[in-house]
Parts: C-alpha cells; sequence; structure tokens
C-alpha cells in the first residue's frame, strides 16, 4: 500500500485458503516478480535489486527456486528486467516501467502484457479469441462471473461452451440458467475440487491460452495473456483438462 494511504479493502477467506497451494503456472509466476520488479524496485525502491526467490514467495507460489529463476531469465532475455549477476535478485528495465505507465497493452512474443487500468482491451482480446471458434470452447477459471456469458453470446458461430470453475460468483448459477433459456446456447458449468490453479482457454481443442488473471479481472492490474505453442505442453493440457472435467461436478 503507497505510503500514507487510509483506505482499506476486505478480503474474504475460505478454510480451503489455507491448504497448500497449487504450483502456480509461469504466467503467475513471471506476472508476481514483474509486479516485485515495478513497484519494490522502482517506484518504492530507489531502483536497488529486489529478491524474487524468497521463502515468502516460494510458498504463496507453491513453486521453487528452479522456477523462479527460470522464469526470471526469460523475462530478462525479453528485455524487461536487467540482466542479473546475482540468481534470485534483479531490477527492472525502462521497458517494464513504460508498459506499467502506459494505457495500452504490449505483444512480447507470443504473450500480450496488459498494464493496470486497459480492461477494455482485455476484454477485447479475450472475445477475439472466442470469436475463433467454430466448434467448442473450453474455458477453466476458479472466479467465472456473469461478464463471460456477454463475450460468449457475441461468438457468430454459436459453439458449445464448457466451463470448468472452482469458486464463480453467486449469481453465475442463476446467469447461466436464464442464459440459456434465452439465447439456447449449449453452455455446461463443472466445479473441480482446487484441481487447478490457472486460467486457460481452448478454442476447438486447438488453440491453448494461458492467462496472468481471472478473466473478469483481466488487465484490472498488470496481466499477462500467453499461447501456449508447445506441442508437448498443448497435449499435456488437453489430457489433464479431460480428466478433471471428466471428475468435476455438474453445477
Amino acid at each position: 500500500m503507497p505510503e500514507g494511504a487510509t483506505y482499506y479493502k476486505e478480503v474474504l477467506v475460505t478454510p480451503e485458503d489455507f491448504q497448500q497451494q497449487l504450483p502456480a503456472s509461469d504466467e503467475d509466476i513471471r506476472q508476481l516478480i514483474l509486479h516485485e520488479a515495478y513497484w519494490l524496485s522502482y517506484k518504492y525502491g530507489n531502483r536497488y535489486p529486489v529478491q524474487f526467490d524468497s521463502e515468502t514467495d516460494l510458498e504463496y507460489l507453491g513453486v521453487g527456486v528452479q522456477d523462479i529463476r527460470r522464469n526470471q531469465w526469460v523475462l530478462e532475455q525479453d528485455g524487461l528486467l536487467e540482466q542479473s549477476k546475482l540468481p534470485g535478485l534483479g531490477r527492472p528495465k525502462v521497458q517494464l516501467v513504460k508498459i506499467y505507465e502506459s494505457r495500452q497493452s504490449t505483444v512480447i512474443r507470443n504473450e500480450q502484457v496488459f498494464p493496470k487500468g486497459t480492461q477494455y482491451e482485455a476484454f477485447k482480446a479475450i472475445t477475439n479469441i472466442l470469436r475463433t471458434a467454430s466448434k467448442e470452447i473450453l474455458i477453466v477459471d476458479n472466479y467465472l462471473g456473469s461478464s463471460l456469458l456477454e463475450m460468449i453470446e457475441a461468438i457468430p458461430s454459436k459453439p458449445g461452451v464448457r466451463l470448468l470453475t472452482y469458486k464463480p460468483s453467486p449469481d453465475f448459477k442463476a446467469a447461466v440458467t436464464t442464459f440459456k433459456k434465452q439465447y439456447g446456447l449449449p453452455v455446461e458449468v463443472r466445479l473441480h475440487q482446487r484441481e487447478v490453479h490457472d486460467r486457460a482457454i481452448v478454442v476447438d481443442d486447438r488453440d491453448f491460452f494461458a492467462l496472468g488473471a481471472s478473466i473478469k479481472d483481466l488487465g484490472d492490474k498488470l496481466s499477462l495473456l500467453n499461447k501456449v505453442e508447445d506441442p508437448a505442453n498443448t497435449t499435456r493440457l488437453r489430457a489433464e483438462f479431460q480428466t478433471i472435467w471428466s471428475s468435476a461436478t455438474p453445477l
């Protein structure tokens, strides 16, 4: 919280929140590294290097030191972090600062970066991805909200939609029911048992996208959207999602 701030935000927690966390995805790891580099080194840290692999960060992400350092290397190669001589320590380059303080998204390799306050750009990006579907869409997101239904309604091909979630908004079940009655679109929702940490969109079982934030929050803060290109990873994701879907409970 910035110095002098006097506001507070209530955060609701459940017993599940205190259980051991599932390992974070590479997108989540990179997003946390970027947050720490900008805020702790540039904005409020006199540009001194900050530690990305502290015990607190490792526990929060549920990953190991090598996961942090592997993703730190990726961000260094993308020109967002300075090349570090000390593993686990780093600071931002000017490109990262410009991205944070911009109001436009930036494409870096297969990743699209949405700075804080680019919710509409993120909304358009997700909508454009969904509109490429011709047969089926699978969306994996633990915190779905009714705004997603507006995106689905705008898909011209009207594909089948499967939604795999864990803790949707309280009104989501009612929203889906009335949505299906009005539009007659095939939408199926299932709840998994904390088996998925990440957010993903799969279009026609062909194009796989990973998100660093829930769809409803993309662009609210710095967020990443990554297209998964490696065939081995897409094959693994396809198998894992199918297994979890098969055992999930219909909403």
